[in-house]
């Protein structure tokens, strides 16, 4: 007998990218044939709970996830638009009556309940209504075609505690933030937030643009944007060491968490290793990806430092440089020129919006720069490009 998936997603209509995964499930269901649930909740009341913001809250995260919209809304094919005045909708009213109605349609009248999900996405998202008032719901009930009756019950403080049952559901599981995705296979589950992680280096020849480089340094971008390190929120850290294993796999990237990672990861800077490569980058820019992948082989697969002389000059090394330019580097990492160079290259990146790393830009003459966040946006970038997203391109590693 076949054995059929369950996936559970944990959606909230405040977030456009919920809208994005729920579409795309459902698209994917009619070929895969999971068991799939879609399971409302407040996703501010599961921030509040973890101590972690919401990304409307940061004017960095804020600017980038409504400018993401745009781009995803292109790639998945989901014609999603920001309502007029999103922080308002979004942050200071909120979306709390509404899962609630989520929670009692899903109950009360589970065979319309994806037409009630697309109803509700589509209001905010779409046609810029609001949606936290009696008036409103009763507008999605006759929209639906929901019997009438269902508002009768709305107040009742069952859907409160139903949803709350939701988040708690989700915590458990290290949720923080949504879309939150549980997968289950065979007794074995696996938990996802946002898309798969893809080296960009593979793609240089198959993408139609030079590929640049560029070190900056992460810990004053954290600190500028107002962001902070994702190990910090312990939801984000366990989700972060489950899902370097996944990643590992798929990617064929030999990953391992360092074994003091507090030490080696967070507290200890990594500014060093930073100017050497940008001094490298200065002098041998045809270098600077070896290095960069010497570092992070150091670091990330071997459990070995990268923060002090005698590491740099290992690492170098292995990257194929010579002794002689790698003591040429290292005196170059501490001059007045090189320090002002990685403070600019930073500085830079915080303009154009940076608030985390990998922060990736595409510049084509005449056209305003696109910018994306984080290792899992090469199918997106691909479709900008016009090029076709391949996988993970393993043997090119």
């Amino acid at each position: 007998m076949k054995v059929v998936p369950s996936i559970k997603c944990y959606l909230d209509i405040s977030s456009a990218h919920c809208w994005f995964a729920f579409e795309t499930l459902l698209r994917q269901n009619r070929v895969q044939n999971y068991e799939l649930d879609f399971i409302p909740v407040h996703a501010a009341s599961i921030m509040g709970t973890i101590g972690h913001k919401m990304p409307y809250y940061e004017k960095p995260l804020r600017d980038y996830n409504f400018y993401d919209i745009d781009v995803m809304s292109k790639y998945y094919g989901v014609e999603a638009k920001l309502p007029k005045n999103p922080l308002e909708r979004l942050s200071n009213i909120g979306t709390f009556n509404a899962m609630r109605f989520v929670s009692l349609a899903k109950e009360l009248e589970s065979a319309k309940i994806e037409l009630v999900w697309r109803c509700l996405f589509s209001r905010i998202w779409q046609e810029d209504k609001e949606i936290h008032e009696d008036i409103h719901f009763d507008e999605i009930v006759e929209k639906c075609g929901l019997s009438k009756s269902i508002m009768d019950v709305l107040k009742d403080e069952k859907w409160t505690f139903k949803l709350m049952e939701n988040n708690k559901e989700a915590i458990s599981q290290g949720c923080f933030g949504v879309p939150w995705i549980k997968a289950e296979v065979q007794n074995e589950s696996e938990s996802f937030f946002g898309a798969d992680r893809i080296p960009l280096i593979r793609y240089a020849s198959k993408l139609p643009a030079e590929l640049r480089l560029r070190p900056f340094f992460l810990g004053a971008v954290m600190r500028e944007s107002g962001n902070q390190p994702p190990a910090m929120l312990p939801a984000k850290g366990i989700y972060g060491k489950n899902d370097l294993q996944y990643t590992s796999k798929y990617w064929g990237v030999p990953l391992n968490q360092p074994s003091d990672f507090f030490n080696n990861i967070i507290k200890r800077s990594t500014v060093a290793p930073m100017r050497f490569l940008t001094a490298l980058e200065r002098k041998n820019p045809e270098k600077v990806p070896d290095m960069a992948r010497a570092f992070w082989m150091r670091l990330w697969s071997r459990d070995l430092t990268i923060h002090d002389e005698a590491s740099i000059k290992a690492a170098a090394s292995e990257a194929g440089l010579s002794p002689q330019l790698a003591e040429t580097l290292l005196k170059e990492s501490n001059t007045t020129e090189i320090k002002e160079l990685l403070k600019q290259r930073t500085d830079e990146a915080i303009e154009s919006g940076a608030f985390g790393a990998p922060w990736i830009v595409i510049r084509e003459p005449g056209k305003p720069d696109k910018t994306f966040f984080g290792s899992d946006r090469l199918p997106i970038i691909c479709n900008e490009l016009g090029v076709e997203f391949q996988g993970p391109l393993k043997s090119r590693l």
